[in-house]
């Protein structure tokens, strides 16, 4: 294990795997460790950590307020919906989108959440699992409380079956239309794919903002696709997009 800082949050740490340490050995060392004072943690890909101990760690820190998670960063085949004991105090979440249900429970005073969406294993195209943004969206919208909350999705750009491609006309109950405390929303690529959105993916986004009930901002990260629409198109967009948001028909996107 390594604990490296990160300038943007302190006082921070990462948690990084190390040549040598077993895995076991690393999940049992992480529920050990006391680094307190400690607002703000980063769990680096393939810790893979047990929750087990993930929880006993986030126990030992009470004072946490930011977490954020890479993918296999905890044990998958070790993940539970937690107890009440494991109840936290963070307010900022980043991690895939396979752990949020894991998450959510225990974080109750979320205001930002970033969820990272992968491509599913072996599929013969760029593909994101569906069902695992239902289950992380869903997880979202059943925080209690009122306040505000910002909401960051990343893709993999170039992905074949985006949420807002997949809108039914008969669709009455979406998980977007659960979101009632999701004010402003990112929308932006990952490195699974190229740094953009093509031109169909950004012409299909107004219907799927507009499920959103309380949206007052918009922010759609191009990359370096900034030309995948004409000028006049891209302006016609940004229009449909700022009225899409249904918290505020003059939201900035």
């Amino acid at each position: 294990m390594i604990l490296g800082g990160m300038p943007d949050m302190a006082p921070a740490r990462s948690i990084r795997p190390v040549s040598g340490l077993g895995d076991d050995e690393l999940s049992t060392a992480v529920s050990t460790i006391d680094l307190n004072p400690l607002l703000s943690i980063w769990i680096e890909e393939e810790a893979n950590i047990r929750q087990s101990d993930f929880h006993v760690f986030l126990r030992n820190h009470p004072d946490l307020r930011a977490l954020g998670l890479c993918l296999n960063s905890i044990r998958a085949s070790s993940l539970r919906i937690p107890d009440a004991s494991a109840i936290t105090s963070i307010v900022s979440l980043s991690a895939p989108a396979l752990y949020i249900p894991h998450l959510i429970p225990i974080a109750p005073l979320l205001t930002s959440i970033s969820i990272d969406f992968h491509p599913i294993r072996g599929s013969l195209w760029i593909a994101v699992s569906i069902s695992e943004y239902r289950r992380a969206l869903d997880s979202v919208g059943s925080l209690a409380g009122t306040h505000a909350m910002s909401l960051i999705l990343s893709f993999p750009s170039d992905a074949s079956n985006f949420p807002w491609l997949r809108i039914r006309d008969d669709d009455a109950s979406t998980s977007e239309a659960r979101l009632h405390r999701v004010t402003h929303l990112l929308v932006r690529g990952n490195l699974d794919g190229p740094a953009g959105f093509s031109a169909k993916t950004l012409r299909a986004l107004p219907r799927w903002i507009r499920l959103f009930p309380a949206l007052k901002t918009v922010i759609v990260d191009q990359g370096t696709r900034v030309n995948a629409i004409p000028a006049l198109e891209r302006d016609e967009l940004l229009k449909a997009i700022a009225d899409a948001c249904q918290g505020g028909k003059d939201a900035p996107v």
